[in-house]
C-alpha cells in the first residue's frame, strides 16, 4: 500500500476522526503495536472495500472492466500496485510531468519495488497498466518492443497526441512465472480513460482473447 496524505488528513490537515480512518492511525512505531492494535491494522487493510470508505472515484471507474473478467476488488482477486513512488507524496503523482514522475520512480527505487511486489504474489497472472510509463515498461523487464493491438477504440481521444494503438501487450518474467502485461495509454485522472462502462467490457474481452492462458 502507498497511502496518500487524504488517509491521515482532512483538507484543511486535521487528523481523521477514527471512522473516517482507512488505515489505524498510530503516533508511536511498531514495536509499541498491541496485538490488538495488528488485529485492527488488518482488519481496516483487509476490509478496505466493504468498509466503504474507498477511493470509490477511482476504483470503480474499473469495476466493469474487472467484472466481464470475473474478477473483483473486493473479493481480493485484483490488487492495485503502485509503480511510480514507494514512498506517499503531499501532492498526488499525477500532478508531476510525466517525465519527472518517471525520473523519481528510478531515482527513489519505485519500479523496482513495484517489481519485487509483484515477485511476492506466487498466482499473478496478469498486470494491466495505464499511463505514460508504458515507455519505461521495454527497460524494466527487458523486452525490446510491445505487441501492438489495434481496437476499435483508437478513434477515441479526438485530437490527443498520444500514439496509436492505445493497446500494448508482451509477456514478461515477474519471478514467480510468466505474466501477461497490458498496457492502456491514455490516462486521465481515472483508469480507462475515454472509455464508457460497455466499452470497459467489451475491452476486458480483448484483453482475455490476447492473454497467454
Amino acid at each position: 500500500m502507498n497511502p496518500s496524505e487524504r488517509e491521515f488528513l482532512d483538507e484543511n490537515g486535521s487528523e481523521l476522526a477514527p471512522d473516517e480512518r482507512r488505515f489505524l492511525h498510530r503516533r508511536n512505531s511498531a514495536a509499541d503495536c498491541t496485538d490488538d492494535d495488528i488485529a485492527d491494522a488488518r482488519r481496516l487493510a483487509e476490509g478496505y472495500f466493504e468498509l466503504g470508505n474507498y477511493y470509490e472515484g477511482w476504483f470503480d471507474k474499473l469495476e466493469p472492466f474487472l467484472d466481464e473478467l470475473g474478477l473483483s476488488f473486493a473479493e481480493g482477486q485484483a490488487c492495485h500496485t503502485d509503480y511510480v513512488s514507494p514512498f506517499a507524496t503531499n501532492s498526488g503523482i499525477g500532478g508531476f510531468a510525466s517525465d519527472l514522475a518517471q525520473e523519481l520512480a528510478r531515482e527513489y527505487g519505485g519500479i523496482e519495488t513495484w517489481r519485487r511486489t509483484l515477485a511476492m504474489m506466487p498466482g499473478l497472472e496478469m498486470i494491466v497498466g495505464f499511463g505514460a510509463a508504458w515507455r519505461a515498461m521495454p527497460e524494466t523487464w527487458g523486452f525490446s518492443r510491445w505487441r501492438e493491438i489495434e481496437t476499435k477504440f483508437d478513434s477515441k481521444g479526438g485530437n490527443s497526441k498520444i500514439s496509436k494503438p492505445y493497446l500494448l501487450h508482451q509477456v514478461v518474467d515477474c519471478g514467480s512465472g510468466e505474466v501477461d502485461l497490458f498496457w492502456w495509454k491514455p490516462y486521465w485522472s481515472t483508469p480507462l480513460t475515454w472509455l464508457k462502462d460497455t466499452e470497459k467490457r467489451e475491452l476486458a474481452k480483448v484483453v482475455a482473447a490476447h492473454a497467454k492462458s
